[in-house]
Formats: structure tokens, sequence, C-alpha cells
């Protein structure tokens, strides 16, 4: 099985956006002589990748990311020189796309959360994707199953008419709910719901998250925050609280009540002291209580 993403992929978006970008380039110039290392040679644009992975008869793999997002920079200053991805470059094609510039390619994929990959064979058709960071070997490895037809969304579909269980179900709606197949997503969901009664492994409280980050992205806010509480309520004492709590607040703030989403994010602080987080709650209050001028904002 793939390895296990239990996160929305809002609260995702989230996390990229706030990662210290100091993290990203640590050190100065150090001296003496340096070997310039082998590097990818990027096709930019997603009609010319399309055209390139044709004429060369090889699979496509288009990031598309933003100038913003964290953990697209990660990316590109840990994963993609890593010589394991070098290498798979040489049987691939790379290629990059800006989801701010080319809106309309970025739509077609239902693309929602940067950075996302997305593997395509060479007439164009989509094998899969992987949604965030992975590093350089697992990102191989990902892709390299991919293209051998394990880990994808037909992959998981035959599993779950052969032979379902609850991680199954689980993993094929974290696929559909990826390409904003939402309809097809919350089937499952709601499956893993049922018939996995004992949350093993996570299953149960990571559908009923995920559920209500699908709320969210279809801004039906009021239900977003009832699936959150929902799934504290139940889970308690998961690990998942955390998320929990930051997302109503973040849900609020969506939603346009800035007194709730204030209160969501202070009661957070209260309650995870030592979240990676905090951050980004301390400048979502500071946002909400001093929200920028229509001049500040242009």
């Amino acid at each position: 099985m793939e390895k296990l993403n239990r996160s929305n992929l809002l609260f995702l978006s989230l996390s990229l956006a706030v990662v210290s970008l100091l993290s990203l380039g640590c050190g100065g110039e150090k001296g003496g002589d340096t070997v310039t290392a082998p590097t990818i040679d990027f096709v930019i644009g997603y009609e010319e990748a399309m055209t390139t992975a044709k004429a060369k008869n090889q699979p496509v793999l288009i990031d598309f990311y933003t100038d913003w997002c964290g953990w697209c920079k990660v990316l590109d200053t840990v994963t993609y020189i890593d010589p394991l991805v070098v290498e798979l470059s040489k049987t691939v094609v790379f290629a990059k796309v800006n989801a701010e510039v080319d809106t309309v390619a970025a739509k077609s994929n239902s693309v929602r959360g940067y950075p996302s990959i997305l593997l395509f064979d060479s007439d164009g058709k989509e094998i899969d994707r992987i949604v965030g960071y992975l590093p350089g070997p697992e990102f191989v490895e990902t892709i390299n199953n991919y293209l051998n037809g394990i880990g994808t969304l037909d992959y998981y579909k035959a599993m779950s008419d052969s032979a379902p269980t609850p991680e199954v179900n689980y993993l094929l709606a974290q696929k559909y709910d990826e390409r904003g197949m939402y309809e097809e997503a919350e089937g499952f969901y709601h499956k893993v719901i049922k018939e996995n009664k004992d949350d093993a492994g996570d299953y149960t409280s990571g559908s009923m998250l995920s559920l209500a980050g699908i709320s969210l992205s279809l801004k039906k806010y009021d239900e977003a925050v009832e699936g959150y509480k929902a799934a504290k309520a139940k889970f308690s004492d998961s690990a998942y609280v955390n998320e929990v709590d930051i997302m109503i607040g973040y849900t609020y703030g969506k939603k346009g009540d800035t007194a709730a989403a204030i209160k969501a994010f202070e009661y957070f602080l209260k309650a995870h002291q030592n979240s990676p987080d905090t951050g980004y709650a301390v400048s979502q209050i500071e946002k909400l209580k001093n929200p920028p001028t229509p001049e500040e904002g242009k």
C-alpha cells in the first residue's frame, strides 16, 4: 500500500503557504572548488510538455506550482537535485506549469493543492498524481510504481471491486478527492465510516476529516465546521485534534465570520502551544483584527 496521507488537501495547501522559507537555503557560501551536479532540463508549459512527451514517446511528469508555495521550493532544492530523480528524468519528460499563470491547465486537471505533480502517458492520459512533497527516493519509487500500475486510481478501483477493505476504500476515496471527484470520494469515505467501526488505521477519523474538507472546498462552510467538530468529538484523543482546531478557525475565516475565526484561532493557541502551526494562527489573528485597507490590498 502507498503511504497514507491523512490530511485533507486544503490543510495541506494551508501548511505549504506558511512554511518558513528560511529552511530552504541554510548557511552561506562555502569556499573552494565546487562541482556542478547534473540537473533536470524542465520543459516549461503545459502544451509544450504534452508535445515533447508525444515526440519522445515518453511519459510526462508535470509539476503544477505557485510562486508562494514553500514545499514547491523544497522540491526544487531537494527532490529535483537528487541523483535518482535526475536519472528518472532521462526516461520521463519533466515539466513545470505555474498554476496561477496557466489557470486553464490547472483547472482542467482539477489541481487543488500545491505542489501537484501529475504523471501522464505519452498520449496525454493521466496515470496518477502526487499531491505534496516527497523526498527523492520516495518520489522515484512512487513514480515507478505508477508507471507499473501500482498505487494508482485504477489499481485501487480493482482492489475495491475484488477485495474491499477500509484501507483500500479510504485510499480510493483519496484518489477521487485529489481529482475533485467529490461525489465518488464521498461515497467511499462513507463506506469506510460505516464499515470501520473501531477506526483501525485511523481510516474512519481520516474519512470524517476529508468529508469536512470536501464541504470546505465546496464552500459549504457551516457543514464543514460541523464535520470538523463531529470528528473532534468522536476522536478527541487523536493527533488530528491539532489539525481540526486550526481548520475550524480557517473555515470561519473563509466564511467571513471574523469573530468566530479569531475565537477559534485563539483557542488553538491555548490548546496547542507546541504546535508548529502557532505562527500561522498568530498571523491569521493579526490579519483578522487588522485587515489591510483597500489601498494596502492592491
